[in-house]
């Protein structure tokens, strides 16, 4: 009786594992306070790339809703013209923020959303190669803790939605290998061909699946023809993947060469163009400024541990279809860290490429542990054990997310305090949204202009290369404003009409 209904409750758990899931997600986001983090402005690390997002979004609302032509606040000598991933976020948020407004909100729940999704088939993944649901329930928040994976699912930079796709596209690739359903393949094509929209790196990640699956179907047939023709629809999907990726980024590369712009980087920043001081440089941003985001330390440590002790129990490498996928992601991924090196230092989203194989890592000799050691690793405390050590990796990414979501740049953010409300001020004045507007000083490209929702350029400082910049844009503009000391003999003489929380406002043009 007793174990008829325990079997009964086991099967209810089982069937409803998902929506429990997701209640507990939503329960995570709220201990984590996302409910204030989804209303706030952009702020804290990367503030530049976060203004770059919304100048695109700002672009459409302003100049059309024309998809191919993508564009941002700073003009530069483009017109303000300017290509970089595939724009599909920018465009949705555009367009539902022209109707209820508060774009800021909109795009950050369309990235919540997104790597939401990734996170439930994080899940189904874990369920799937550990075939226990309390060690899957802890497996993934532990997995998902991590303040770099949390901060960029609810924020303004591609990189969180990008993240979340390839798990949705790795979730329906180890089903389409399981079921060899045809819809799962092309679901999991559908995914990663987004993913690899937004960020072109994740390519690594379809082109690991279509490999383990056509090495793994090697291994066992003994025959190229045989396992190519049973692997022809992967790599048909793999095909279309590269080709609609390239076709993109072809456009935006010929679209910037059309327009002179260069802001955006669609290039690799390889290991062999550094010099031994720049290489120590990214490697101690890496494993010093970044180290305590990735993950809470004791976390950090059981899935080190997890992983020696895995590999170093393995008495009889089995080489199956999940052995083939660590080994060409792990290429994969050693290619790209050499390819996109100089990233690293001062862009920490570009760890999170890593992130999968991390998982792949962890629950794969998590496997061989439950296989060897089944007493120790089956019992409900190591479970118990495993939701704990997830709780306090929460604990700690709270804080740090907090902090994160808290920091003003005293640097890239110094003159948001001044700028903040200033549109409504300009508005107030008569001075239309179609004028160019200088500002000076000013050390990012569109984040001032994400204030004063007028288009324009800015100056960093009159260096020889500031003062050649003022001289070639000072004829275009119509005003200036100065947001610190006073005007120079580079400027000219101008004309004062207004000040708004110490940043003057000059008249260069005819508007009044």
């Amino acid at each position: 009786m007793i174990n008829s209904i325990y079997s009964s409750g086991q099967r209810v758990f089982e069937r409803h594992s998902g929506k429990l899931f997701f209640g507990i997600l939503l329960l995570v986001y709220l201990f984590l306070n996302f409910q204030e983090f989804i209303f706030l402005h952009p702020v804290g690390p990367h503030f530049i790339r976060q203004t770059d997002s919304l100048s695109f979004v700002d672009y459409y609302q302003n100049n059309g809703y024309d998809f191919f032509e993508t564009g941002g606040w700073y003009l530069g000598d483009s017109n303000g013209k300017a290509a970089c991933e595939f724009p599909i976020l920018y465009y949705i948020t555009a367009y539902l923020s022209s109707w209820f407004g508060h774009k800021e909100i909109i795009f950050r729940l369309i990235s919540l959303g997104i790597s939401s999704l990734g996170f439930y088939h994080l899940f189904r993944i874990v369920q799937m190669i550990l075939k226990k649901n309390s060690l899957a329930f802890g497996f993934s928040f532990l997995l998902m803790s991590s303040t770099i994976l949390l901060y960029y699912s609810l924020n303004f930079l591609p990189d969180g939605a990008t993240f979340g796709l390839t798990l949705s596209g790795w979730f329906f690739g180890l089903r389409y290998q399981k079921e060899r359903k045809t819809k799962f393949l092309w679901y999991s094509v559908l995914f990663f061909l987004f993913a690899a929209w937004l960020k072109i790196t994740y390519l690594i990640h379809p082109t690991a699946l279509v490999g383990a699956l056509f090495f793994f179907d090697l291994s066992k047939s003994k025959s190229i023809v045989k396992a190519l023709k049973k692997n022809a629809l992967p790599f048909l999907g793999l095909i279309l993947i590269f080709a609609l990726v390239f076709w993109w980024y072809y456009l935006a590369k010929v679209y910037n060469q059309i327009h002179g712009s260069t802001y955006f980087l669609t290039e690799i920043a390889p290991y062999w163009e550094l010099n031994s001081a720049q290489i120590a440089r990214t490697w101690i941003s890496v494993y010093h400024d970044s180290f305590s985001s990735y993950y809470y330390q004791t976390a950090f440590h059981v899935m080190f541990g997890i992983i020696i002790i895995g590999l170093a129990s393995i008495r009889k490498l089995n080489v199956d279809f999940y052995v083939w996928i660590l080994f060409i992601l792990g290429i994969g991924i050693s290619i790209y860290g050499i390819l996109f090196f100089r990233q690293f230092k001062d862009h920490d989203y570009y760890m999170m490429n890593f992130a999968p194989f991390l998982f792949f890592l962890v629950l794969l000799t998590f496997r061989n542990l439950l296989s060897r050691f089944p007493i120790i690793f089956k019992h409900f405390i190591f479970s118990l054990g495993v939701v704990i050590l997830a709780f306090l990796s929460l604990n700690y990414a709270k804080n740090k997310l907090d902090e994160r979501f808290h920091l003003v740049s005293p640097l890239f953010e110094k003159n948001v305090a001044k700028l903040k409300g200033i549109d409504t001020y300009l508005t107030e004045r008569g001075i239309p949204s179609q004028v160019k507007v200088i500002v000076y000083p000013e050390p990012t490209r569109n984040g001032a202009f994400y204030w004063i929702k007028r288009s324009g350029w800015n100056i960093i400082e009159l260096d020889e290369y500031g003062k050649s910049e003022l001289k070639k844009h000072l004829p275009k503009a119509d005003y200036l404003i100065l947001t610190e000391g006073e005007p120079t003999k580079e400027m000219g003489d101008l004309n004062e009409i207004g000040e708004f929380k110490g940043a003057k406002l000059y008249r260069l043009g005819p508007y009044n």
